[in-house]
């Protein structure tokens, strides 16, 4: 019977290198996961604002908090509570120059319903903040697409 081992009598450090490396392919996989276990409110809360005003509903959120976050959040609320969130220091942008920043980064974050797709819309109206501070970053950068006709706003951010 051919032994691989004994016959070409490979070093110890050689099968620990590969055992090694096959690990760590394993584990980090091959594709992009979500790493936060917070919930759509709680990254509200964190990021947008608390207490969260009763008009938010709908809610629904994907992202990242390792190390920072990245987040994509969509929610309904009242014209008053949108006013009061743009207040809070957005200013106005083309939404064509912010629209990469709400693409997902992988189909496993569309978790989604009905599906993540921010609308088109030469009636939609974009928003950024690029001096985010707030409980989870010192320093962060967050996008509206506010979608008035269907009542629906998507927020993107990051901050690290």
């Amino acid at each position: 019977m051919f032994d691989l081992f004994h016959t070409y009598k490979f070093p110890f450090y050689t099968y620990t290198k590969w055992s090694v490396l096959l690990i760590a392919l394993l584990i980090s996989g091959c594709d992009t996961s979500l790493t936060s276990a917070n919930t759509p409110e709680e990254m509200f809360a964190a990021v947008l604002q608390k207490p969260i005003p009763e008009s938010i509903t709908q809610l629904q959120g994907v992202g990242d908090t390792w190390q920072g976050y990245r987040l994509f959040l969509r929610f309904q609320a009242a014209e008053a509570d949108i006013e009061t969130l743009l207040q809070s220091g957005y200013e106005s942008v083309d939404c064509d120059a912010i629209s990469s920043d709400f693409r997902l980064p992988d189909p496993s974050y569309n978790r989604f319903d009905p599906p993540w797709q921010p609308p088109a819309s030469s009636t939609n109206e974009c928003w950024t903040t690029n001096s985010v501070s707030n409980s989870w970053t010192g320093f962060g950068t967050h996008y509206l697409l506010i979608d008035r006709e269907n009542k629906l706003i998507y927020f993107s951010g990051t901050g690290s």
